[in-house]
C-alpha cells in the first residue's frame, strides 16, 4: 500500500514510476475521491496537475496542490542535473 502525503484537505498518492517521472493522485482526504492526478507533461517539459472534469477547489487546496507539483519539478530538475554531472 503506498503511502500517502496529505496536505490539508487533500492526499498525494504515489502510484507509479515511468522510466524518467512518476505518477501521483490527488485524492480528498475525507471522501477518497479521487480529484485528478499529476504526471509529467512532456510539451511543457514539466510536472503538471490533471484535474477531473467538473472538480472545484478553494484556494489553499489549489496552493497546496502547486507546491507539491513544484517539489517534482525541482526533483526532477535536480535528478537531471546530477545525472548530466557525472557524465
Amino acid at each position: 500500500m503506498s503511502k500517502d502525503e496529505v496536505k490539508g484537505y487533500i492526499k498525494f498518492r504515489f502510484i507509479k514510476q515511468l522510466t524518467k517521472t512518476k505518477v501521483y493522485h490527488v485524492i480528498a482526504k475525507r471522501s477518497d475521491d479521487y480529484l485528478g492526478a499529476i504526471k509529467w507533461f512532456s510539451r511543457w517539459r514539466q510536472y503538471s496537475f490533471h484535474p477531473v472534469g467538473d472538480t472545484i477547489f478553494n484556494t489553499q487546496c489549489l496552493k497546496d496542490i502547486c507546491e507539491f507539483t513544484e517539489k517534482l519539478n525541482q526533483e526532477h530538475k535536480k535528478v537531471k542535473y546530477e545525472t548530466k554531472k557525472g557524465d
